[in-house]
């Protein structure tokens, strides 16, 4: 049986954080949404209409409509023709929605900065997952199965069975949609839950409590390598670069965790491994849609990057240095127009550098740079009202730089800070 005080204990952390539940009409979601709400949790119900079963589908989003507005709790829907994008592209059904529902999901959470979204998942979903990921022949973390706390996901039902959900629902006397596409075997997810399961527990009854106890022994292997690439993990978050021998040395299993752990999906993993035969500059956008740079002799990693921007210094000199340093130009004021200042280069952006002939794209002047591919990407430029003065660190237009004739001399020194 479900207890509410055991839930409050587990997920208590929560209070005061924003938590998004995908709700769908059914018990189970009905439930996690009712048990939130009675912890004064702040929680806001997300529901997707996938049109897939004409007028019931519409009474699904009218359900929790009117649910929603009865427990004052905020809504947002998405209703799209699934039916029609599945003839457009192709695809299996249930993967299809749930791309739609994980995406749907995910906009809102990475709105919210320390926000998660709480999916009904129970013991039931659990075992079904398991013979589907042991079908596919699925690593460490397939074989885990999925987890209570994954990242912003959370789980909190997971440890209850189907038939406790429904009991616990009706003591409270709480109503719910019933969705009868669940009982067609059509689907490989739902053959296992109306067949190939009860005939398994018809002849072993202790199935689903080994199957579970299995999954444990998996998590249990899984935590331990989390807590193995822990010192890297935290190393890449706080550089956003990880170098080739470093991911070299990690087993398979820590390779995998390691990019979980750095937000990739299963597809975002093989699109990784190709970016080792590729050359310096390439990359590649994660489904959360940051990128990952393939540098000189490693990675490195936008959603933990340190943008590059400098502070202007401008002073007025007597005289030209006998040394020259890259962090600092000298103009002729008389050539100056407007306000110095930085912007970030954009592509046709052109300088025309000391001891060069014409000019040159700043692009081709970053390439040929020996600086990070991902330090490339938001690299400021000095510039006047009329173009541009110098690409800091690089190299600096000879247009407007002072000499032994110029009257009035302005330094513009740059110091370097991150963000």
């Amino acid at each position: 049986m479900i207890s509410i005080n055991s839930l409050y204990n587990r997920w208590s952390f929560l209070k005061g954080k924003k938590i998004y539940v995908g709700v769908s009409g059914g018990v189970d979601s009905v439930v996690l949404m009712r048990i939130f709400k009675s912890f004064d949790f702040d929680i806001t119900a997300l529901h997707v209409n996938y049109k897939l079963r004409e007028s019931e589908s519409d009474k699904d989003e009218e359900f929790v409509k009117v649910l929603c507005e009865e427990l004052n709790i905020p809504l947002f829907t998405k209703q799209i023709d699934t039916k029609k994008l599945l003839d457009e592209k192709g695809g299996n059904l249930q993967e299809v929605a749930r791309k739609i529902r994980y995406e749907f999901y995910q906009s809102f959470v990475y709105q919210q900065n320390d926000s998660f979204f709480a999916l009904a998942h129970h013991q039931d979903d659990q075992v079904e997952t398991f013979f589907l990921n042991l079908a596919r022949k699925s690593g460490l973390r397939g074989m885990s199965c999925m987890l209570e706390e994954d990242g912003f996901k959370i789980r909190p039902l997971l440890n209850y069975t189907k038939q406790e959900i429904i009991d616990f629902a009706k003591i409270k006397c709480w109503n719910w949609r019933e969705d009868l596409s669940n009982q067609s075997i059509k689907y490989r997810r739902n053959l296992l839950r109306n067949r190939l399961i009860p005939e398994m527990k018809a002849t072993n009854p202790e199935i689903q409590h080994s199957v579970i106890e299995l999954i444990r022994f998996f998590q249990g292997n899984l935590k331990d390598t989390q807590n193995s690439i822990e010192t890297l993990f935290e190393k890449v978050k706080n550089t956003g670069n990880i170098i080739d021998s470093d991911f070299l040395n990690l087993t398979e299993n820590q390779q995998v965790e390691l990019l979980f752990q750095l937000g990739f999906e299963s597809n975002d993993i093989s699109s990784f491994h190709k970016l080792f035969s590729s050359q310096k500059g390439k990359f590649i956008k994660l489904k959360n849609r940051s990128k990952v740079f393939r540098e000189s002799n490693g990675f490195s990693f936008e959603a933990y990057y340190s943008k590059v921007s400098f502070q202007i210094i401008n002073t007025e000199v007597e005289a030209l240095p006998i040394h020259y340093s890259k962090s600092e130009f000298y103009f002729d004021q008389s050539k100056i127009k407007g306000e110095i200042r930085l912007r970030e280069w954009t592509q046709g952006d052109r300088i025309a550098p000391i001891g060069l002939k014409g000019s040159k794209l700043i692009s081709d002047v970053l390439n040929d740079s020996k600086m990070a591919a991902i330090d490339r990407l938001h690299w400021p430029i000095l510039i006047d009202d009329e173009g541009i003065l110098a690409c800091p660190l690089i190299s600096v237009s000879k247009e407007k730089v002072a000499d032994k004739n110029t009257k009035k001399i302005i330094c513009i020194r740059l110091e370097r800070i991150t963000s």
